[in-house]
């Protein structure tokens, strides 16, 4: 596909070739979005509509060209690339019964999708953005690495498709079933022989830096030193441009001089913050005095404690079946609950004792509370390496919509306060509007992190929140709990006509964000819970119902792709 790919461009631009995007150089960087990648004299702004770089003001069958980078998911990681590229054979990496959190090529190369969020989010728009085969290409480049590695340990990788049906999954992966392209010769059992792409293309390798070449091959990147480990990163936009200004008015570096883009002094832009602690709440030593032709030294995985919260606003694209207008939308309330994110530590306001400060736990802290601690229970779930918690304590909690029934996707978030024990907050999201029949879509929950929240929908008798899957139907009968608007939305649940009251009956879904370490659907895998079961009821809303759960897959702990129709794989078969 992607030779395909080239071989149309090259008959526009016979000097063209598909670049890889090796998204490690930018995974590393203080913020992976400021990269200057997303520039205009690369790929363009990553924020909104895409109006810069060679993709600029493009118009895709849903609309603008979209992105909204860095908001949720992660880029490739050292280890992931790592784990990958030392299997030996094929159906380590693909096999769906496999241990895809490890060694799963397609379950993390979803996690880019994510990241570049906008159209690359969804499986239905994302090769309309550019990035869309640059990432593809190094998922290939990849590949190709793991093959190598299976060659040299004597595999015969021509022949290694899996067999089994538990490991290729889908029937049109098969070994036997078409293999597609204009190419009915083939099957897909031959997709893995290098008669395809041996003496056709290669890989140029990525750039490099060590102790004794600090340069990484181009003024864009420089290199650092990760946890003992020489590597480039990009540039951001700033410290190029101030560098080739520098470089501009400085004398010409000695010839023999290794250096990195040129600046002959270590930059004074330190990607090191001493704010900055691990995971483990240890604080790294701080950088030794270095020559300048010595990098950085930074300690990684990273939490920001001190950072100030930055709102990123996320552009919904709107499009629901193709038609693309916020008309065919309508919004609902979801309220969200969120115990403290079990990495924010630290809030720097304590008690008070006979007249001492007593510094062991904040005010906030479940530490302070032993039974509120024992009524909460946190848990550690998994979550990516590359997430901040914020000493302001204001943190994120996404809600997002996916079509059931249509085809079409919503995203925004809460704000929570993650100083407190517990929050609450509300979110509004979109699902298609039901004027033209009944509207199936599933609602689900997760922080920054990709840590998911449980469901829970509002028993109109009791009165009381209840166990649900999140998948609701909506009609148009009255009574209405859903909005043609966000305004109509907010002056339903606060009923504004004289002192605001907040009206907690139009929010039939909750999300609670326990941090828990079990999945929040039972029915997914073979799990203990470690509370008394609840049984699920279908809750009965004029207007609005749920489907069975039962009839739902579920998200995992970390939001990936795994196959349906967008990259944060809530996957719905009714």
């Amino acid at each position: 596909m992607f030779l395909r790919y080239e071989e149309s461009l090259q008959e526009i631009d016979p000097s063209v070739t598909l670049p890889y995007w090796d998204s490690l150089l930018d995974q590393y960087m203080d913020d992976s979005a400021a990269s200057l990648i997303f520039s205009a004299e690369f790929m363009g702004n990553g924020n909104g509509e895409v109006t810069s770089g060679p993709a600029a003001n493009w118009q895709t069958e849903t609309g603008p060209l979209t992105r909204n980078v860095g908001v949720e998911g992660e880029l490739f990681l050292f280890e992931e690339i790592h784990n990958i590229t030392t299997r030996t054979r094929f159906v380590e990496i693909c096999g769906m019964t496999r241990d895809m959190e490890s060694y799963g090529l397609e379950f993390h190369h979803g996690d880019i999708h994510l990241w570049v969020g906008g159209n690359m989010a969804e499986l239905n728009t994302a090769a309309d953005d550019p990035l869309f085969w640059m990432h593809h290409a190094n998922v290939d480049r990849i590949w190709e690495l793991q093959r190598q590695n299976a060659l040299r340990a004597g595999v015969d990788i021509d022949n290694d498709y899996p067999t089994n049906p538990e490991d290729y999954g889908n029937e049109n992966h098969a070994p036997d079933a078409e293999f597609g392209l204009l190419r009915s010769d083939l099957r897909v059992r031959d997709g893995v022989s290098r008669s395809l792409t041996q003496g056709i293309y290669e890989y140029d390798p990525t750039p490099t830096c060590s102790a004794r070449s600090l340069d990484c091959g181009s003024n864009k990147l420089r290199c650092v030193q990760l946890n003992g480990r020489h590597m480039c990163i990009s540039k951001t936009l700033a410290e190029y441009q101030r560098d080739l200004e520098e470089e501009n008015t400085r004398p010409q570096p000695v010839p023999g001089n290794n250096n990195n883009g040129a600046i002959t002094r270590r930059p004074t832009f330190p990607w090191f913050n001493p704010r900055w602690v691990n995971r483990n709440n240890i604080n790294p030593s701080l950088p030794r005095p270095v020559s300048p032709e010595e990098p950085e030294q930074i300690t990684y995985p990273l939490i920001d404690q001190c950072a100030a919260f930055e709102y990123k606003p996320i552009q919904n694209s709107f499009c629901a079946n193709g038609r693309k207008d916020i008309k065919e939308w309508v919004y609902i309330p979801v309220r969200v609950i969120a115990q403290r994110d079990p990495s924010f530590t630290k809030y720097d306001s304590y008690p008070v004792r006979s007249g001492n400060i007593r510094s062991g736990s904040d005010i906030y802290s479940l530490n302070t509370y032993t039974k509120l601690k024992s009524a909460l229970n946190p848990g550690s779930p998994n979550c990516y390496q590359k997430c901040k918690s914020s000493q302001t304590g204001a943190g994120e909690v996404f809600v997002r919509t996916d079509g059931i029934s249509y085809s079409g996707t919503y995203q925004e978030y809460a704000i929570v306060d993650q100083r407190l024990p517990v929050s609450v907050s509300v979110a509004y999201v979109a699902v298609k509007s039901p004027v033209r029949g009944k509207t199936s879509a599933v609602v689900s929950a997760y922080d920054s992190c990709g840590r998911v929240c449980r469901p829970s929908c509002l028993n109109l008798r009791t009165k009381k929140y209840e166990p649900c899957s999140g998948a609701v139907d909506i009609t148009s009968h009255a009574p209405h709990l859903y909005a043609y608007s966000l305004g109509d939305s907010i002056m339903k649940l606060y009923e504004l006509d004289s002192f605001p009251q907040f009206n907690e009956n139009e929010i039939f879904l909750s999300f609670f964000c326990d941090y828990s370490s079990k999945w929040p659907w039972q029915t997914v895998i073979n799990q203990p819970l470690t509370q008394a079961s609840v049984p699920w009821s279908r809750p009965q809303y004029p207007g609005l119902e749920v489907p069975n759960q039962n009839s739902l897959l579920a998200n995992p702990t970390r939001t990936k792709f795994n196959g349906g129709n967008s990259f944060s794989a809530v996957m719905n078969s009714k």
